[in-house]
This record gives C-alpha cells, sequence and structure tokens, in this order.
C-alpha cells in the first residue's frame, strides 16, 4: 500500500511495460497490465494499493497546468477535478501514441540525455503529450471540448467576447454586453450557456481571473495581490480569493513570487521541461 499524507493537485499516469497488477482506486480497482494504462487523481485519491512485479513508465502531470490548457482550449474556466476515466487503452488510437511519446521522452532523457540538448523538440513532444490526454482520453469536459471543435460560437456570442477581451478591466454590465451583441440579453445568455455552458458574466470573471493569474507570477516589486485584483475589477477581495482558489488551486498570495525589480525580471525563456 503506498499513501500521502495529503492530496497533491496532480495526475499520475502509469504505462506498464511488464507484470499485471491490481490496484485499488477508492472504492473501484483497475487491472494494470502492458497494453493498459492507469490514470490516478490524486487530488481526490491520496493512496493506492497493488500486488504483484510490475515494470511501468509514470507520468506525473501538474493538474492545474492541464486544467489551463483546457480552459484556452474551450475559453473559459474549468475547476476541480477533471474526471478522467480511470483506464487507457494503450494498444490504438491517441493512448497507443501517448505510450509510444512517454517511451520516445523517456529515453530522451534517461539515455543520452539527447532531449535535454534540445529543449524545443522536448516542449513539443510534452504539449502533444497534453492535448492527447485532453482528446483522448474521456473526461468531464470531453463532450464540451468536442462541441467547441465540431460547432461554429455564434455572431453574437464572439462579438461579446470580442468586446470582453477589448475592455476587461472596464465596468461592463450584461446590458452592455447584449448592446454590443445586437442581440437581447435573454438571447445573448442562451448563447453563452449552450456554447460556452456558462452566463456571459461567468465567463467574463474567468477571464479577468486569468488576466489577475498570470500578472501575479509575473509581479514587480511593490506590486500586491490587491493591487493586481482591483486592477482587473475585483472589488470584493474575500469572494476574488475564494473563487481563484477554487480555480487554480492556492491562494492568490501563493501565487505571487517574491517581488523582484521589472528591470531585473527573468528571461521568459525557459528550457522545457515534462509537465
Amino acid at each position: 500500500m503506498v499513501e500521502r499524507e495529503t492530496a497533491t493537485d496532480k495526475l499520475i499516469i502509469f504505462l506498464p511495460r511488464k507484470g499485471t497488477s491490481l490496484i485499488e482506486l477508492g472504492k473501484g480497482e483497475a487491472l494494470s497490465a502492458p497494453g493498459r494504462g492507469i490514470i490516478v487523481d490524486s487530488t481526490t485519491q491520496k493512496g493506492l494499493r497493488s500486488s504483484g512485479i510490475r515494470e511501468h513508465l509514470a507520468l506525473i502531470i501538474d493538474t492545474p497546468e492541464l486544467r489551463r490548457r483546457l480552459a484556452s482550449r474551450l475559453q473559459n474556466g474549468c475547476s476541480g477535478s477533471l474526471g478522467f476515466v480511470p483506464e487507457i487503452d494503450l494498444t490504438r488510437g491517441g493512448g497507443q501514441v501517448l505510450d509510444q511519446l512517454a517511451q520516445a521522452l523517456h529515453v530522451g532523457l534517461c539515455k543520452g540525455h539527447a532531449l535535454r540538448q534540445a529543449p524545443l523538440a522536448l516542449n513539443a513532444m510534452t504539449e502533444s503529450m497534453a492535448q492527447l490526454l485532453l482528446e483522448a482520453v474521456p473526461h468531464r469536459y470531453s463532450t464540451l471540448l468536442d462541441r467547441c471543435v465540431s460547432m461554429p460560437v455564434p455572431r453574437h456570442v464572439r462579438r461579446a467576447i470580442d468586446y470582453m477581451h477589448e475592455h476587461i478591466g472596464d465596468a461592463i454590465t450584461l446590458e452592455d454586453l447584449a448592446r454590443i451583441s445586437s442581440v437581447s440579453t435573454r438571447t445573448l445568455q442562451l448563447g453563452f450557456k449552450q456554447f460556452k455552458e456558462s452566463s456571459p458574466m461567468s465567463y467574463l470573471q474567468s477571464l479577468r481571473l486569468e488576466k489577475v493569474h498570470g500578472e501575479l507570477k509575473t509581479a514587480c516589486s511593490g506590486q500586491t495581490v490587491a493591487d493586481i485584483a482591483l486592477k482587473w475589477g475585483f472589488t470584493h477581495l474575500g469572494r476574488f480569493a475564494a473563487e481563484y482558489r477554487e480555480r487554480f488551486g492556492e491562494r492568490p498570495s501563493a501565487t505571487l513570487r517574491t517581488p523582484v525589480a521589472c528591470s531585473e525580471r527573468e528571461s521568459d525563456e525557459r528550457v522545457a521541461r515534462p509537465f
């Protein structure tokens, strides 16, 4: 039995190479064997029990980062567990490609370190693995993700979203968005519900949270959480902190780096690493 004292916001994907074992996941169990991958959601699963001798690769993925990638694709927020199904078929389709990429990543990083000398290639591989996981493995948002790919967003919803981006720091009301979009407030709300599974104002709130999150990570010396939150339209700081923690899995103050002078800010060019 392997246990942690506290849950962590990580996904652990076991890709078996040899041997078979039964892994207990909460109230259920899953068979770990070559050709069948297992996903453990550490957000809700503090431990796992397995039996048998096995050899496997393990991918450890930061769930908030995966959630941000998904939110970018959906152009909407997503919080809580992503709800991945626990088993992946590694013998065909996206599961097979995911398994092959993981093997190539393992070889490149551990045998000769070739990928460590090619950060762009490493970054492309990890990006591909993240996208494959979101697209090939069923999860809570799979239906919405498929809908975003297959159905174009109506013009009035697109106009409202464009206006939000252009005036994101301004005071915006539902009536303002409806007027800009040339539809009634009810039509606009129905459009967002159908295509974004959100209300217009919740969607705007999500965009603003993303702005705050990005600015907190690159804050200059002297900036505070309150300063940045107020800049992006959050006047109720207690409610903002709760929404931020639900969205990103940490307090705003935890995201705020040790303040540095802007002229001394580190370069955005970083060596890519797996998740």
